[in-house]
């Protein structure tokens, strides 16, 4: 008869803790994106998530003289589920472009001949791939300037920016947990912001 009770007091103690860890990470996040939208000077506003405890929330505003949304999004589901935040902001540099880390896939690819756009820096070139709809307007609008923050701020940039229509837009996985994504996040809206109409 103990261990039957020792069982079912295991499985009780053990759902508990999974309820306190969940409460703590949606308090953590909470906090975040609280500090993130007084940073930018957005409107904070939440919303219940599907099938969970937690919330999904939405910055919004202007910033720099740009309107933008910073929200998160959950791709997948059960193990496959995967936390993304996500920056858009207002920006019509009337053609496409993108901007993303190097990787294996892209690596392969320049060896099969498929080419990206180089600004002959071996550091910048190695780690990020420059792709766009019309190089010329590209390369005016990624100034020297553009191109050193983007060098000093290589290591948090770990998504990917695009720009399509009026709008350029940055997706990186992440749950906003901790002062590390905060200070992140804001680093790449900084520079997202500098870059230059042409």
């Amino acid at each position: 008869m103990v261990p039957g009770i020792l069982g079912v007091l295991a499985i009780l103690a053990f759902i508990a803790l999974m309820i306190y860890i969940t409460a703590r990470i949606n308090r953590k996040r909470a906090e975040c994106w609280q500090q993130l939208s007084e940073r930018v000077g957005g409107t904070l506003s939440s919303s219940k998530r599907p099938f969970s405890s937690g919330l999904n929330y939405t910055i919004s505003g202007w910033y720099n003289e740009r309107e933008f949304r910073i929200f998160e999004s959950v791709r997948g589901s059960g193990k496959n589920k995967r936390y993304y935040a996500n920056i858009d902001l207002a920006f019509s540099p009337g053609f496409d472009f993108s901007i993303s880390r190097e990787n294996i896939l892209t690596k392969i690819g320049a060896a099969m001949g498929f080419s990206d756009i180089s600004f002959q820096n071996g550091e910048l070139d190695k780690s990020f791939r420059f792709k766009s709809s019309e190089e010329d307007r590209f390369r005016r609008m990624m100034t020297m300037d553009q191109l050193n923050v983007l060098t000093g701020i290589q290591f948090k940039f770990t998504g990917a920016l695009t720009g399509k229509n009026e709008m350029i837009s940055y997706s990186v996985q992440m749950q906003l947990i901790n002062q590390k994504n905060v200070d992140e996040l804001q680093t790449i809206m900084n520079f997202m912001c500098g870059l230059v109409d042409v």
